[in-house]
């Protein structure tokens, strides 16, 4: 009867081959031939996991015959030739979709992939997962698996970083696609000053080119808090006296550190954000032997989280540029929003823009970001 299988098989009569093999089967259940026809029927109709896991079974059997071991090798290498295929025509066609879409107005390298944290009981399942999509090894990807908070995973056209979010989804694997020009969708607002926090926020802002302006709003809209801290770099010389000549080394340390928190008001499509250097406190603050500049920051953020009770506070920004600091490229097209008194340029200005507009586009779509893990 299998010789019909195998006819009907040819001739794409599948309804003929299932009907058959279902007979077959309740009589020979343990049958090696007939399970390895259970596969290429599961692989003719398209049920490439199940028969993929129909081959390995086989495989993984003592008394399976040579050739039958060797049909069902072939048959799983089918399987992931078919799936890399559809794969690629995927993500090719996703990738010229947004190209032609968008009149080519966008740079091949102006997106970003972004991992979200995974739990630690789910890590293994969603790694060997990941591996399979991402083509590398199970143990590297279960490195790569954040822990703790968001890391950028990779850099490209947003159709191909589309295609991946998709497919790692599907997988359940938190994972999204961000477009350069989405970090410019909401206003970012430079506080200098707040009056008054009730009924409303009353701030002084600044747009970066010497110019003020007043505006106000409610802090009960704000929804989320995003805080870090960015280094602040000098170069240093070092000197090194040998017998014969003398060896000047330049290296960077970290001279300070510069506090920074963006308040997402996401029905203003506004992130307020207020920065340790750039805020003005008020005169009576800042009278010599009163209160020190660390002071008043803490002052000034206590009486922000009093005023927004119902934001989320997103904290774990270092980790995160961490590994946005791999993508210098993709960083350089960011633009910063921070006008920071430095010596040296740094990219840690961009990264947290990465990190806080990240946020703010994720919580804008119809699935939220996953919470960080503390």
């Amino acid at each position: 009867m299998l010789e019909q299988v195998e006819a009907a098989l040819q001739r794409r009569d599948y309804q003929t081959a299932s009907n058959i093999l279902a007979k077959i089967t309740q009589k020979q259940p343990n049958d090696s031939l007939v399970k390895l026809y259970s596969g290429k029927l599961q692989e003719a109709t398209a049920q490439l996991e199940d028969a993929e896991q129909t081959y390995r079974q086989l495989m993984q059997g003592d008394l399976v015959e040579p050739k039958i071991l060797q049909a069902a090798r072939q048959g799983i290498e089918r399987i992931k030739a078919a799936q890399a295929a559809k794969i690629e025509a995927i993500r090719k066609a996703a990738t010229q979709d947004f190209v032609v879409n968008e009149n080519n107005i966008h740079d091949p390298s102006a997106a970003v992939l972004i991992l979200e944290p995974v739990a630690a009981p789910e890590k293994m399942a969603m790694a060997i997962k990941f591996a399979q999509i991402m083509k590398i090894e199970p143990y590297n990807a279960r490195l790569l698996l954040p822990s703790r908070s968001s890391r950028v995973y990779r850099t490209g056209n947003m159709g191909e970083m589309s295609c991946y979010e998709h497919q790692l989804q599907a997988a359940d694997i938190p994972a999204f696609a961000l477009s350069i020009e989405q970090l410019n969708q909401p206003e970012i607002i430079q506080v200098k000053n707040i009056a008054s926090f009730s009924p409303k926020a009353q701030i002084t802002a600044s747009n970066g080119y010497g110019t003020d302006f007043s505006r106000s709003y409610h802090l009960s809209e704000v929804r989320s808090i995003i805080s870090g801290i960015i280094p602040i770099f000098e170069e240093i010389t070092q000197t090194s006296v040998f017998t014969t000549k003398t060896k000047v080394q330049y290296k960077s340390q970290i001279l300070d550190y510069v506090q920074v928190w963006d308040l997402h008001l996401p029905r203003q499509e506004v992130i307020l954000r207020i920065c340790s250097q750039n805020y003005s406190f008020p005169q009576s603050e800042k009278k010599a032997g009163i209160v020190s500049s660390r002071e008043n920051w803490q002052k000034l953020i206590g009486k922000i989280r009093e005023y927004t009770p119902q934001a989320q506070h997103w904290k774990e920004f270092t980790p995160f540029a961490e590994t946005a600091l791999g993508y210098p490229d993709t960083l350089e097209k960011i633009s910063a929003h921070l006008h920071l008194v430095r010596r040296q340029p740094s990219l840690w200005d961009q990264a947290f823009q990465l990190y806080s507009g990240a946020i703010f586009a994720r919580n804008q779509s119809s699935s939220p970001i996953r919470p960080e893990l503390n």
